[in-house]
């Protein structure tokens, strides 16, 4: 079985420099807790000294490449990014919402605002 990590190396050489980064930050996210796409942007700035005012938007199209070359099944804890304040992640697809709703029962992630990892909003 493959570890998130080892599933990010196969796929390397299909993913930016900057994607890269930032797919090593999503693996950072603690279990049982969520993320928005602008904090992971801040982070990835503070980290790389990279950042744009769209990046949360990039992070968000990542997260979905990600989806597509890595499947549902990932050990890559996409589930845990989402949009701020929405802990029932309406603007996914209806699988991918499924899927974030059974992973973040499963890591018993709280329904309720302290879910919330990062601080840098």
């Amino acid at each position: 079985m493959e570890s998130a990590q080892e599933e990010l190396r196969v796929i390397e050489g299909q993913l930016t420099e900057w994607e890269r980064n930032v797919a090593q930050i999503i693996l950072d996210v603690p279990l049982g807790r969520l993320v928005t796409y602008g904090c992971l942007a801040k982070i990835a700035a503070q980290r790389h000294r990279n950042y744009s005012p769209k990046a949360h938007r990039a992070i968000a199209k990542l997260r979905m490449k990600l989806y597509g070359l890595l499947t549902h099944d990932t050990k890559v804890p996409l589930h845990r990014i989402t949009t701020q304040g929405d802990l029932d992640s309406k603007n996914d697809s209806n699988k991918t919402r499924r899927e974030n709703k059974k992973r973040r029962a499963e890591e018993g992630t709280p329904y309720d605002n302290t879910a919330w990892w990062c601080s840098c909003e």
